[in-house]
């Protein structure tokens, strides 16, 4: 099974301050070692850098502390997908067409790469955003199984 990680998921997953962090951990954790495959699309990397200085987590997360956290979480077998153009101009005209605005390409972004790497599962806590993006995915898109 190949599953999409969404940036919501590496981030609770990398902090035990976070509300969703066993859940999320223990998640992963099992992916691993299940031979299934994690990925991510490599936008995930600088939204997860974004997400993990930004947010007022006690303790801060130094811009340093991010970049350890994304490079262990790297190193630990998750696949990094390239965007190109080509998937970026999908996940604008998704967004166009669909007459979504704002952030919502981002997500589009994560869904164009799961298509892209022919992806059995999204995990995300943010169900709704990614359901009205791609209601033909419902059933796959779920939050992380604990």
């Amino acid at each position: 099974m190949k599953i999409l990680i969404d940036t919501n998921v590496m981030v609770a997953a990398a902090l035990t301050q976070h509300p969703h962090h066993a859940v999320s951990a223990a998640a992963v954790g099992r992916l691993r070692g299940s031979g299934s495959e994690a990925v991510i699309c490599a936008h995930a990397l600088a939204e997860a850098y974004s997400a993990l200085t930004a947010t007022p987590f006690s303790p801060r997360v130094l811009p340093v502390e991010a970049e350890q956290i994304l490079q262990r979480q790297r190193a630990s077998g998750l696949t990094v997908l390239p965007m190109g153009a080509d998937q970026y101009m999908r996940a604008v005209q998704l967004c166009a067409r669909g007459g979504w605005p704002g952030g919502a390409v981002y997500d589009a972004l994560h869904l164009c790469a799961a298509e892209m790497a022919g992806c059995d599962r999204i995990w995300t806590f943010n169900l709704p955003h990614f359901l009205r993006l791609a209601p033909e995915w419902a059933g796959r898109i779920t939050p992380p199984l604990a």
